[in-house]
C-alpha cells in the first residue's frame, strides 16, 4: 500500500512483482508492525542492521543472578515447590512431558522424583499411563526415561549395533507388532530366555520396551530359565495333554514387548526438538545444562538451532546466571520468573528434598554447580541412587547418601534446616527401609556420638552403634 499511494503501479502486476523478489531473496517478508494480518517488505540490508540492533539491545538488558537464585527457580519451574505442586493423576501427563529422556533409576522416579511433583502419586498411576499408551519406559532399571507418545515422534532413532538374531527379534515387533514371549519364541524358533536376554539388551540400546512398569521394576531375569531349547511340536502336544496348555517360563505379569515408534525425522528436526524440550524443561540452557542429558545431540548442534530460535525472537540470549560457561538461552517467560525469583530470606523458605538424580538438582558430579565448603574446598557428591539433597533458598543444606545410612550437614545448616530436612526425608526413607531408617554415620562420625540431638528429636532412638527410626510406611 505505501508503494501504491506513492506511485501509480497497477496492483497486481506489484503485488506479483514483490512475490518474485522474496522468492529471489531480493527484499524479505515480515509481519506488519501496526497490522499483524498484513505483509510488509524490506530490503535485506536493513532488516539485518534492524535485527542485530535490537538483539543487542535485548543482550545489553540483562541482569545475571547467582547460581543459587537459578537453582532455586528451577524447583519451582519443574514444580517441585510445595506450593506448585499438581494433583494427580492430571498432572502426570504434564510432569512426564518436561521430564521425557530424563535417566534415572526406577526407584529415584517412585521415590522421589514424581512424589516431589504430583501430590497423591501412587505406583499404579505410572502403570495406568502405560496401559493407557499415553507413553512408555526405555532403558534399563537403572537409567530409566519415561516417553510421551508426541516426544517419540519427533525423535530420531538412536544409532545401534545388534547381533543377527537381535536384528530378526526388532524385525517381527516392527511387523506384527507387541507381542508376548512365548509368541516370539516360537517365530524365531529360539528359546524364552535366549528372546528374554535379547529382550533385554534391545532395551539397553533404547530400541524395546513393555508395556507393564512391573517389568521395568523387575528388571532382566538374573536365574537360568529351564527348558532352554524351543520345544517341538511334538512334544507340546503331548505335554498339553499331560499337563494343560499352560507354559512353564510364562513369567506372571511380565506384559508383552514392542519396538519404539520413533518418527522419521532429520537430523535438523531431531537437534529443534531436543532445544525444545530443554528449554521447557529448564527455563534457560546452557552447555552445562545440555550435557547432564545424555540423549542430546551435540552442543554444537542445539546451539545452531537456538541462534536460530533467538533470530526469530521465540528465545533471548545473553548472560542470565552466574557460574555457567558459554552461550546462555532462555525462554521469555522463564526469564521473567527468574528475575522475580528474588534470593528469599532463608526463614520464609521450606527445606526442600529432592533425590540427586533429579533435574532440579544442579549439584553434584556431573552437575554445573559444586557444594563448596568454608575453608574454600569442595565437597564431592555423588548423583546416584540412594543419595538426596536437602536445599532450601536455593542452597544445599544437607546430604544423604547410602540410602540413609550417611549423613552430612553442610555449613550453612542451622539446626532449624536439619530439623525439617530430617522430618521432609522420613517418608522416602522409611520406604526405602521398609518401615525402618538407620543411620550409620553424620559427619564421618558415629551416629551415636555428639551429633545424636539432630535425630532425638525426630523419634530416633539408639540401636547400639547406630541411631534407628522406626516408622509406618505411607502409601
Amino acid at each position: 500500500d505505501d508503494v501504491l499511494t506513492r506511485y501509480p503501479f497497477d496492483p497486481d502486476w506489484a503485488g506479483r512483482r514483490l512475490q518474485e523478489w522474496a522468492n529471489e531473496g531480493r527484499v524479505l517478508p515480515v509481519i506488519g508492525r501496526l497490522i499483524p494480518e498484513t505483509v510488509e517488505y524490506s530490503a535485506p540490508a536493513n532488516w539485518d542492521q534492524i535485527r542485530q540492533g535490537t538483539l543487542g539491545f535485548l543482550r545489553r538488558d540483562v541482569v545475571s543472578v547467582p547460581p543459587q537464585q537459578f537453582a532455586s527457580f528451577l524447583v519451582s519451574w519443574q514444580g517441585a515447590h510445595p506450593r506448585r505442586l499438581t494433583a494427580a493423576p492430571d498432572g502426570l501427563r504434564k510432569v512426564l512431558d518436561r521430564m521425557a529422556y530424563h535417566a534415572a533409576p526406577i526407584d529415584a522416579w517412585e521415590q522421589g522424583i514424581l512424589p516431589a511433583r504430583l501430590a497423591g502419586f501412587s505406583k499404579q498411576l505410572l502403570d495406568a499411563w502405560c496401559l493407557e499408551g499415553e507413553g512408555c519406559w526405555s532403558g534399563p532399571p537403572e537409567s530409566v526415561s519415561f516417553l510421551p507418545r508426541e516426544v517419540l515422534s519427533h525423535w530420531k532413532e538412536p544409532e545401534y549395533v545388534v547381533e543377527s538374531d537381535e536384528t530378526q527379534i526388532l524385525g517381527i515387533l516392527r511387523l506384527s507388532g507387541a507381542a508376548f514371549v512365548e509368541d516370539l519364541a516360537l517365530r524365531a524358533n529360539l528359546a524364552p530366555s535366549v528372546i528374554r536376554s535379547r529382550l533385554w539388551h534391545l532395551v539397553d540400546l533404547g530400541l524395546v520396551s513393555n508395556d507393564r512398569i512391573d517389568t521395568c521394576r523387575a528388571g532382566e531375569p538374573k536365574t537360568p530359565e529351564m527348558n532352554q531349547e524351543p520345544i517341538p511340536a511334538h512334544k507340546r502336544a503331548r505335554m498339553a495333554l499331560r499337563e494343560g496348555f499352560a507354559s512353564p517360563n510364562r513369567h506372571r505379569g511380565e506384559g508383552r514387548w514392542f519396538a519404539l515408534s520413533f518418527g522419521n525425522c532429520s537430523p535438523e528436526e531431531h537437534a529443534v526438538a531436543s532445544a525444545t524440550l530443554l528449554l521447557r524443561r529448564y527455563g534457560m540452557v546452557c552447555r552445562d545444562l545440555a550435557q547432564m542429558c545424555r540423549a542430546m545431540p551435540p552442543w554444537k548442534h542445539l546451539l545452531e538451532v537456538l541462534n536460530r530460535m533467538e533470530l526469530c525472537g521465540e528465545i533471548r540470549r545473553g548472560y542470565f546466571v552466574e557460574g555457567f560457561h558459554g552461550a546462555q538461552f532462555a525462554l521469555p517467560e522463564a526469564l521473567s520468573a527468574l528475575h522475580e525469583e528474588a534470593i528469599a530470606t532463608p526463614g520464609t523458605e521450606p527445606v526442600i528434598v529432592l533425590h540427586s538424580m533429579d533435574p532440579a538438582n544442579l549439584y553434584g558430579s556431573g552437575a554445573p554447580l559444586d557444594l563448596a565448603l568454608l575453608d574454600g574446598g569442595i565437597r564431592p557428591f555423588p548423583r546416584k541412587a540412594g543419595s538426596w539433597i536437602a536445599l532450601k533458598a536455593g542452597l544445599p543444606r544437607l546430604l544423604v547418601e547410602k540410602d540413609g545410612r550417611k549423613i552430612t550437614l553442610l555449613p550453612t545448616a542451622s539446626p532449624t534446616d536439619v530439623a525439617e530436612a530430617i522430618e521432609a526425608l522420613k517418608r522416602p526413607m522409611l520406604t526405602i527401609g521398609k518401615g525402618r531408617w538407620t543411620v550409620e554415620s553424620i559427619n564421618e562420625k558415629p551416629a551415636c556420638g555428639t551429633e545424636r540431638s539432630h535425630l532425638e528429636g525426630a523419634g530416633f532412638v539408639s540401636d547400639h552403634l547406630f541411631m534407628t527410626l522406626y516408622g509406618t510406611i505411607q502409601s
